[in-house]
């Protein structure tokens, strides 16, 4: 087993992941190709550096732990009860630990919304973090974040919005270091 499978599970694990969903995790991590043009750092987090009017601009994208309330609130949620639009789920997946039914937010998309929750239990895709930081001579001046970016998004996807978070980063650290400077 590769060391940077067991570090990224034990990392995921850290995060309160359950053995399962840190395995199926990893897996998922294993098997992503990396963005074009983006470098890998310690800790498996890809990060893209460019330089743009004398900063230097650092994107990254961090896995989004966070993620699975907010799909909750989107797509639906896991209950046992058999309640009116309620679907039931796969016996596959379903053990004596687990919810049986799946309560979709928008019916008309339930099952589409059930399997897509399903996905993202098997570790088929996750959510990122895109996070801009822009620095002056190792000064952190100005940063943005957007977060929700999912994992299976086109690759221009994850291009367009560090881009659009830079832009907005870079006016602020310009508007910093005037202020800085005055001071």
């Amino acid at each position: 087993m590769k060391p940077e499978f067991i570090e990224h599970y034990r990392m995921l694990r850290g995060y309160g992941q359950t053995a399962a969903s840190a395995i199926n995790g990893t897996r998922y991590w294993m098997k992503r190709e990396p963005l074009p043009d983006i470098q890998f750092e310690p800790y498996h987090h890809e990060t893209a550096t460019w330089e743009q009017d004398g900063f230097k601009i650092v994107a990254k994208l961090k896995p989004d732990y966070e993620a699975y309330g907010v799909l909750s609130q989107e797509l639906g949620r896991y209950c046992n009860a058999n309640v009116d639009g309620a679907i039931p789920r796969n016996p596959n997946k379903v053990d004596r630990n687990s919810y049986t039914h799946f309560l979709p937010v928008n019916p008309e998309y339930g099952k589409q919304d059930l399997k897509r929750m399903e996905d993202y239990n098997d570790g088929d895709w996750s959510v990122y973090d895109v996070i801009v930081k822009v620095y002056k001579q190792g000064i952190e001046l100005a940063s943005d974040r957007c977060g929700g970016v999912e994992s299976d998004s086109d690759v221009d996807h994850f291009r367009e919005v560090a881009r659009d978070l830079a832009k907005e980063a870079l006016s602020e650290a310009k508007k910093n270091l005037v202020s800085l400077c005055r001071s």
